[in-house]
C-alpha cells in the first residue's frame, strides 16, 4: 500500500513515482497498472488556490422569455421599441435577428427606458449608433444572469470585443477573404473570419487597424478565441495573432503563437503570456501564417489584454470564476467572454456558440466577492471519445486504488485544495476508468471535456468529491455497477441535447448517490437515471436545466427504485422539473419545483412517489399516459398534513374532509378530467386496499360511494388474475342517485389462500367527481 505522486505541470512519466522530486505527469503514463496495486494511493498534485477579483454583482433567476422587437432608431444611442418591454436601465440585453438596422444585434447594456423604449449602449456605458430604421424583426433577450458584473475593469479590449452587431472588417491580403461570420462568434453577433486560399503559403494574412491607439503597459498577457472551421489542424505556433505598433500589421511588437487547436469546428480559449509588460502604443493588430497548410478558414473573437499571471485579480478567457474561495459548495464558471468590467458565463461548454443566452448563473442574486482559479491543462484531443487520462489498474475489496486530488503545490504533504484538469476545446474524457473496479477518484475536477469524469465497466468504484463544470456532454457519466458517489457539483454543461450533468446508465445497479450538490444549466438534464434499478441518491439542486427538449432536472427512463433523497429544482421554464418515463417505484423525500415549466411530467406507464414536496407551478402535473401503471402520488404535497395527491391519466384523487361519510373522517375525491374517450379501458383508478384471503370461503368487500352525476361510473373491482379462483375481474357500479352515499358490495370465492388488491375505478364524462370511503372486507 504505497503512495505515488503525479504532477501534470511539472513531473515526468520516466520518473517512479515515489516521492514530490520523483514524481510522474499523467495517469495514463505514469500510473500505470505495472507500477501501482491495490490499496495504493497516487496523491494527484492541486491546481492554483482561487484568488479575489474583489466584488461581483451575480443575478439568478433563469432565463426569461425572448420579446419581440416592434421597431428601433437609426440614432445615436439605438432606441428601441418593445411595450411594456420591462427592462431597467442598466440591464444586460441580447438582440438578434433584427433587420435593416443590423448594428442593433448584439449583446448590450440597457440605458434611459420609457414604458415602450429603452436604450442600447456598449457595456462600458459608450454609444451605439445604427445603420438603418429597423422593423418588427428578431427579438431581445435579458441576460443578466449570464453576466458577472464586477466592480471594476480587470482586463482592455483589444479588438473584436463590445456588442457592435457587424464587428469592422479586416483587410485581407491577396488569395485572402476577410469577412464576418454572423452565425457564430463568442461575443456580439459576430467574429472575424479569415479564409486562406490554397495559393497564399505563408505571411501576413490580413490586419485590422485600431481605432485609436493603444497603452497596454499594465498588461502582460493576450487573450482571443479561435477556431479552425476547414482545412488542415496545424501544429502549435502554425499561426500566430500579432500586436503591431504601425496601422497595417507589419511591426510586430508581440507574436501570440495558436497552440495545437486539436480538431477543427471547436472553439479554444488561447492566453499568451509574454512575462512582461505589452507595447504602449499599439495600433493594429493581424493574423499571421507561418506553416503552409494549404486552405483553412479561421474564425477569431474578443481579444484583449489581461494582467501578469501573478497578480491575484488577473482574468482571462481559461479563467473560472464563482463565490466560491475554493472551500464552499458555490459552483464554478468558464467564461464566454471578457469585456470591460463584463464577465460572461460561459455557454454550454465554454467552447461553442450559437445562442449566448442559454445558460447562465442559477442562485441568489447578490454582489459578493468573486473569486476566480486557474487551471491545469492536459491534451487537447480531436474527438468527444479520445482518452485524455485513463486510469490504468483496479484495486480488490477493502484494498481500493485511490486517485486523490488537491494536494498542495509545494511539497505535496497537505490535502488543502482542488484539481482541476481542463480539456480546453470541449473533447475527449477528462478522467476514465474504463472496465476497473475499486477505484476511488476524489477531487479530480473537469472542465471542457466531452465528459469529465467517465466510469464505464467495473465494479464497486467510488466517487468521494467531485466537480465537473463548463463540459460538452456528460459532467459526470457513470455506466459502471454499484458506484458510491458523494458531493458531486455538475453545472453547465452542454449546447444541444442529449447532454447532461450528471448520466448514469446500463449498469449502475445497486448504486448510491450522495449529495448532488448542483445539477445546474444543462442543456437537457442535470440528473439522468436511464435502464437501471436499485439507486439510492441523497439530496439534489439544481435548475435551468432542459433548455433544448423536454427533459428538466431530474429525468428517469426504463429504471425501476430509484430513491431520489430531496430535489430542489428552479428555473426549467422550458421543462419539467421531473421527466419520469417507462419506469416505476421512482421516489423521493423532500424538496420543491419552482420556475419550471410544470412540476412533473410522467409519461409510458411510470410512477413517481413525491414525499413532503412542494410544487409551484400552476401546472403541477403535465403529460401522464393512460392506464393503471401510470401515476404520480404526493404524500404530504406541499408540505401539508392531510394533504393527499394522486395524479393520472384520467384525472386526479385527493384526500378531503368536506364531503365524508361517518364514520370515516375523510375520504378519497376522484376527478375525471379525461377518461370520456377512453371510458373502462382506462378508469381513473385508487387502490383502497389489499384482502388478505382463505381457500373456499365467501370473501365480502363493501365500500361506500358517491358522485356529483350520473354520467360518472363509481366502480367497486377486484381486478382478476391476483389470486387462484378469481381469474376475471369481479365488480360492482353504483346506481344511486347523484349526491346520494352508497354502499357497493362486491363478493368471490378463491380456491386458493392469497391477497388481492381492492380498487375504486372512476369513468364518464371530464367534468364529474366521484368520492369513496368506508372500505371493509369479512370471509365466512
Amino acid at each position: 500500500m504505497a503512495t505515488f505522486y503525479l504532477d501534470y505541470e511539472g513531473g515526468s512519466d520516466a520518473n517512479n513515482g515515489t516521492t514530490f522530486a520523483l514524481r510522474w505527469k499523467t495517469l495514463t503514463l505514469g500510473a500505470t497498472a505495472a507500477r501501482i496495486a491495490p490499496g495504493d494511493t497516487i496523491r494527484v498534485m492541486a491546481s492554483p488556490d482561487p484568488t479575489s477579483l474583489g466584488n461581483g454583482t451575480w443575478t439568478g433567476g433563469g432565463r426569461p422569455a425572448a420579446k419581440n422587437i416592434t421597431s428601433s432608431t437609426n440614432a445615436t444611442p439605438i432606441v428601441v421599441t418593445i411595450t411594456a418591454h420591462g427592462y431597467a436601465t442598466g440591464d444586460y440585453v441580447s438582440v438578434v435577428s433584427h433587420t435593416t438596422n443590423t448594428n442593433a444585434n448584439g449583446i448590450w447594456k440597457v440605458g434611459t427606458t420609457t414604458t415602450n423604449t429603452f436604450e442600447l449602449l456598449q457595456l462600458d456605458g459608450s454609444n451605439t449608433t445604427g445603420n438603418g430604421t429597423g422593423g418588427s424583426t428578431g427579438n431581445v433577450t435579458k441576460i443578466n444572469n449570464c453576466v458577472v458584473k464586477l466592480a471594476s475593469p480587470l482586463t482592455k479590449n483589444v479588438a473584436l470585443c463590445g456588442g457592435l452587431g457587424q464587428k469592422p472588417a479586416w483587410t485581407a491580403s491577396a488569395s485572402v477573404t476577410a469577412t464576418q461570420n454572423t452565425s457564430d462568434y463568442k461575443e456580439g453577433y459576430s467574429s472575424a473570419q479569415i479564409a486562406i486560399a490554397a495559393g497564399f503559403t505563408t505571411g501576413k494574412a490580413a490586419y485590422y487597424t485600431l481605432p485609436a491607439s493603444l497603452d497596454l503597459s499594465g498588461y502582460q498577457q493576450v487573450c482571443f478565441w479561435i477556431k479552425q472551421v476547414n482545412g488542415t489542424v496545424g501544429a502549435a505556433g502554425a499561426t500566430y495573432l500579432a500586436l503591431c505598433s504601425d496601422t497595417t500589421g507589419d511591426t510586430v511588437v508581440h507574436t501570440c503563437n495558436v497552440p495545437a487547436l486539436g480538431a477543427l469546428n471547436v472553439w479554444v480559449p488561447v492566453v499568451v503570456d509574454l512575462g512582461t509588460n505589452l507595447g504602449a502604443t499599439i495600433q493594429s493588430v493581424a493574423f499571421w501564417v507561418v506553416t503552409d497548410n494549404g486552405a483553412q478558414t479561421f474564425l477569431i473573437d474578443n481579444i484583449f489584454a489581461a494582467k501578469a499571471s501573478s497578480s491575484a485579480d488577473s482574468l482571462n478567457l481559461r479563467s473560472l470564476i464563482s463565490k466560491s474561495d475554493g472551500t464552499g459548495d458555490e459552483a464554478w464558471y468558464a467564461l464566454q467572454s471578457v469585456n470591460y468590467d463584463v464577465a460572461f458565463l460561459a455557454n454550454g461548454n465554454g467552447v461553442i456558440s450559437t445562442n449566448p443566452v442559454l445558460r447562465g448563473y442559477n442562485g441568489t442574486s447578490e454582489t459578493v466577492t468573486t473569486y476566480k482559479r486557474e487551471t491545469i491543462k492536459t491534451a487537447v484531443v480531436a474527438a468527444a471519445t479520445t482518452t485524455v487520462q485513463e486510469v490504468m489498474d483496479s484495486g480488490t475489496a477493502g484494498n481500493s486504488i485511490t486517485f486523490s486530488g488537491g494536494w498542495n503545490r509545494t511539497d505535496m504533504s497537505t490535502q488543502t485544495g482542488q484539481t482541476w484538469f481542463d480539456g480546453l476545446n470541449g473533447n475527449g474524457r477528462g478522467v476514465y476508468v474504463n472496465g476497473k473496479s475499486y477505484v476511488t477518484v476524489d477531487r479530480l475536477n473537469c472542465c471542457r471535456y466531452a465528459s469529465g469524469l467517465y466510469i464505464s465497466g467495473g465494479t464497486l468504484n467510488a466517487v468521494p468529491s467531485v466537480y465537473a463544470t463548463a463540459t460538452s456532454a456528460e459532467g459526470v457519466n457513470i455506466g459502471s455497477q454499484e458506484c458510491s458517489i458523494t458531493n458531486i457539483w455538475v453545472n453547465n454543461n452542454g449546447e444541444a441535447g442529449n447532454d447532461y450533468g450528471l448520466y448514469m446508465t446500463i449498469g449502475s445497479v445497486g448504486s448510491s448517490v450522495t449529495n448532488v450538490k448542483s445539477a445546474d444549466n444543462c442543456a437537457e438534464t442535470g440528473v439522468y437515471v436511464n435502464t437501471v434499478s436499485n439507486v439510492s441518491f441523497g439530496s439534489i439542486t439544481g435548475g435551468n436545466c432542459g433548455v433544448n427538449t423536454n427533459n428538466g432536472v431530474v429525468f428517469v427512463t426504463t429504471a425501476s427504485n430509484i430513491a431520489l433523497g430531496t430535489c430542489t429544482i428552479t428555473n426549467s421554464a422550458a421543462s419539467p422539473g421531473f421527466y419520469v418515463n417507462v419506469s416505476t417505484n421512482i421516489s423521493t423525500t423532500g424538496g420543491s419545483t419552482s420556475g419550471c415549466a410544470s412540476g412533473v411530467s410522467v409519461n409510458n406507464p411510470s410512477s413517481l412517489f413525491l414525499n413532503n414536496f412542494t410544487i409551484n407551478e400552476a401546472t403541477e402535473v403535465a403529460a401522464i399516459s393512460f392506464g393503471r401503471g401510470s401515476m404520480v402520488y404526493s404524500n404530504r404535497h406541499d408540505n401539508t398534513d392531510g394533504n393527499n395527491w394522486q395524479w393520472q391519466g384520467s384525472g386526479t384523487i385527493n384526500q378531503q374532509t368536506s364531503v365524508v361519510d361517518s364514520p370515516a373522517t375523510t375520504s378519497w375525491k376522484m376527478s375525471v378530467t379525461n377518461s370520456g374517450a377512453t371510458g373502462a379501458a382506462a378508469p381513473l383508478a385508487l387502490k383502497l386496499g389489499t384482502v388478505v384471503c382463505d381457500a373456499g370461503a365467501l370473501v365480502t368487500v363493501t365500500a361506500r360511494m358517491r358522485r356529483t352525476n350520473t354520467g360518472l361510473t363509481m366502480r367497486l373491482v377486484c381486478p382478476g388474475g391476483q389470486i387462484v379462483g378469481v381469474a376475471s375481474d369481479v365488480y360492482t357500479d353504483m346506481t344511486a342517485a347523484a349526491n346520494t352515499w352508497e354502499t357497493v358490495t362486491i363478493t368471490f370465492t378463491p380456491t386458493k389462500a392469497g391477497g388481492v388488491d381492492i380498487y375504486a375505478y372512476a369513468f364518464g364524462g371530464t367534468t364529474y367527481s366521484g368520492y369513496v370511503c368506508n372500505l371493509a372486507a369479512s370471509q365466512v
